[in-house]
């Protein structure tokens, strides 16, 4: 018995890219439902233009039959055709016997073999312009983290200067952001064949349409339409042009280029050990040498880069062979080239989101080889500053190399040379104080690199990438990829497969993540859930939902929650703000797969308390709610005290009274101080306060809890309550106001002079 390992297998598909989504978009089965897709698009739009023949049942017979494929019977009428096309035309006919005739009608295989091929550029292209954003967005992340982070900067392989590792960051940055644009391009540039006929010509569409070129060309719009594509081909010989093939090429080529320079600096570093590339508990190295910890990521980047670099003469040369209207010369090689070009760039950028989650800075290692190129950064220094002086460069220029050779001499027999020695001839005398000064921070000689990194971040990298790192890619990868263990298949797992389909449908998300940092018999081709970091809706706004992706500090985006198919996983904050559905947040708990949140801001919303514990009650740390009313399970309001407890770990409460939501009496406000007493919140504010509320009994806690802060804002009171207010607030302000008391109350008629001396101390 013969198994799968003894005939070869596509490294690509078998070893770097299993389950990769590229594998599926050119799949057999993607290719031959798009091929039937293409047939019922064309058919529909020559039934919408009047052709009779094409009747609207025969349409419906082709859609139901779509993904019904025969893959035995196609292989056995390719057997007996030898034509794939017309195989696939056949074995399709067979199941559409009222739609048989008119199955490609008027077109010819370049219809469905090129407009396919483009179908599948187009959605390649988006996944992988969508993989490099994540990519710059890790690089970014790390870029930013050191971008004040100082290491020797190297020209020739030997030390130069001081630059930042988040400056050297930010132009790799640069470099695969270039890249990213231009794949950009070439997306939104792409082109469909559209229905051209046998040579270009559309002469067979003109005589289904009676010479009726309009109709014709109707019919090529209607088609490219239809695909998703809103550029086509207006003119072509058999099949579309393959300089556009050379582009695609070109620009995966190209990012093949940028990616083997940044592993290759990598890898540079690696050698100095200033960074290193993550080396798991229980990788090896070499064999032969136990102690070498090579790069073994970027190493196999440049290896598959320059595999892909090397593929563009192939698709010129395809270019160059077309003869005439058409030959077959391209046939073979398109057919495996292009998809090999996305795995290719698949793997690579899969390897580098690795490489760039992993990348550690050897800080001792850094300031160890800093410290011995300082005292040559600073005769750079003093070169610019004897030069601002007036003093004669040449002269300058020769005496620093004078100095500097000697200096290396004197290191390279073991001596130790300061800074204060060599700059200790008289040439200095007016600038070495200055020089001096500089070199006590290594920062100084940065120049501009800090500034530079967040610039570009900020104005130049974000803004565009930010569109590609939706939810369902960098936050999800992000958190598929937080473990670094090994990744264990189900036989290893030693269970029954059954069993672990079961956990792997029935799992909650937090028990269903570790099972999928534990094996990959538990990943999903794409993570089941969206990971937001911060969630907002109000009715009031012209955008009512907006959200800030994981890992992000940029502002609030808007975000389509109606057409969101995916559960929700919020981190950070949930804020639902003004809505006429008081029961929206009870609803909207249906579209929560896990919420971690540590800030709710509910406005005029009624929760029951079961609801609240599965907003994350037990660990929340910021609440704000205005005029939500939390009730038991027999839809009795709790009392403020009630709700608070079941919020332990709270440090910062706001409430807005309402005229249906807490109130306060006389007894209840008693049991609240006791509770308010010995909790952790430290800041705590109530607004719109109604005239029962005993203030009395709070000023006393106030008084005697002066390490809390106080934000007492009251809605309109008689006169005698304001008066009992503006007599508490002039004692306390009075006797009572320290450093350490934060207070500040508000209320109608308060003379200015109170509020301003609360104010104050509050800020």
């Amino acid at each position: 018995m013969t198994t799968k390992e003894d005939f070869y297998e596509y490294p690509l598909t078998h070893r770097y890219c299993r389950g990769s989504k590229i594998t599926a978009i050119f799949s057999e089965r993607n290719k031959a439902e798009t091929w039937r897709q293409l047939w019922i698009w064309l058919a529909e739009a020559e039934n919408e233009l009047g052709l009779k023949q094409v009747t609207k049942e025969a349409i419906e017979e082709m859609k139901a039959n779509k993904t019904n494929i025969n893959f035995a019977d196609i292989a056995e009428e390719e057997k007996r055709l030898k034509h794939g096309v017309m195989a696939h035309y056949h074995s399709y006919g067979k199941l559409c016997p009222k739609a048989c005739d008119i199955i490609n009608l008027g077109a010819t295989s370049s219809y469905v073999l090129d407009n396919t091929d483009l179908i599948c550029q187009k959605e390649a292209l988006k996944y992988i312009a969508e993989r490099v954003a994540i990519c710059l967005k890790r690089l970014a992340d790390f870029a930013e983290k050191h971008a004040a982070t100082v290491i020797v900067d190297r020209t020739h392989y030997q030390a130069a200067s001081i630059v930042t590792i988040g400056k050297r960051a930010a132009v790799w940055a640069q470099e695969l952001f270039m890249v990213f644009q231009d794949i950009e391009d070439v997306y939104r540039k792409l082109r469909f064949l559209g229905i051209k006929g046998a040579t270009g010509t559309q002469d067979s569409f003109m005589t289904l349409f009676d010479e009726d070129e309009e109709k014709v060309e109707k019919l090529d719009e209607l088609v490219t339409s239809k695909a998703g594509f809103d550029k086509k081909f207006f003119i072509i010989e058999q099949t579309y042009s393959r300089q556009q093939d050379t582009k695609l090429i070109f620009s995966l080529s190209n990012l093949a280029s940028v990616v083997k320079k940044i592993a290759h600096d990598i890898r540079i570093f690696q050698s100095y050990d200033e960074i290193r590339e993550l080396f798991e508990a229980e990788q090896i190295g070499r064999y032969a040498m136990p102690y070498e910890r090579n790069s073994m990521k970027n190493e196999r980047i440049c290896g598959l880069s320059t595999s892909l670099m090397s593929q563009i003469t192939v698709a010129i040369t395809i270019l160059s062979n077309q003869g005439l209207e058409g030959t077959l010369d391209d046939s073979a090689p398109i057919r495996s080239m292009i998809p090999d070009f996305f795995l290719l760039v698949e793997t690579i950028l899969t390897t580098l989101q690795n490489v760039f989650d992993g990348l550690t800075v050897q800080t001792d290692t850094v300031k160890k080889n800093v410290a011995r190129e300082l005292p040559f950064l600073a005769l750079e220094e003093a070169f610019m500053r004897l030069s601002n002086c007036g003093c004669d460069r040449q002269q300058v220029h020769a005496k620093i190399r004078e100095i500097s050779t000697n200096a290396s001499k004197r290191i390279e027999n073991g001596e130790n040379v300061s800074i204060e020695e060599m700059l200790k001839d008289r040439v200095f005398d007016s600038i070495r104080d200055q020089v001096l000064q500089t070199a006590s921070n290594p920062i100084n000689f940065a120049g501009r690199c800090e500034s530079q990194v967040q610039r570009f971040l900020k104005d130049e990298l974000y803004p565009v990438i930010q569109k590609c790192l939706s939810t369902d890619s960098s936050d999800d990868i992000s958190l598929m990829h937080q473990s670094t263990k090994r990744s264990r298949s189900s036989r290893e797992l030693g269970f029954h497969e059954s069993f672990l389909n079961y956990l792997k449908k029935n799992a909650d998300p937090r028990t269903l993540l570790k099972l999928m940092q534990v094996s990959k018999y538990f990943c999903f081709k794409e993570f089941p859930f969206i990971v937001i970091k911060d969630l907002e809706y109000d009715y009031d706004l012209i955008i009512d939902w907006k959200y800030r992706p994981l890992q992000s500090v940029s502002k609030m985006q808007p975000f389509d929650f109606d057409n969101t198919a995916k559960k929700l996983w919020i981190t950070e904050t949930l804020s639902i703000g003004h809505c006429e559905d008081t029961t929206f947040a009870s609803s909207f708990i249906s579209r929560v797969a896990v919420c971690d949140a540590t800030t709710l801001k509910f406005a005029y919303q009624r929760i029951c308390e079961n609801e609240l514990k599965f907003f994350n009650a037990d660990k929340v740390e910021k609440v704000d709610f205005w005029g939500t009313m939390i009730t038991d399970s027999n839809g009795k309001i709790l009392p403020v005290e009630n709700v608070l407890q079941l919020l332990p770990n709270v440090s910062y409460f706001h409430y807005c009274f309402d005229d249906d939501g807490i109130d306060f009496t006389s007894e209840s406000i008693m049991s609240f101080i006791a509770y308010l007493k010995d909790s952790r919140i430290t800041e705590f504010k109530l607004s719109m306060i109604p005239e029962t509320f005993d203030f009395d009994a709070f000023f006393k806690f106030m008084h005697e809890n002066p390490k809390k802060r106080y934000n007492l804002i009251f809605s309109s009171v008689s006169d005698e309550y304001t008066q009992k207010l503006q007599t508490a607030v002039d004692y306390f302000i009075e006797n009572c106001l320290t450093i350490e008391s934060s207070v500040l109350i508000e209320f109608e008629f308060q003379t200015d002079e109170s509020y301003y001396a609360l104010e104050r101390t509050w800020k």
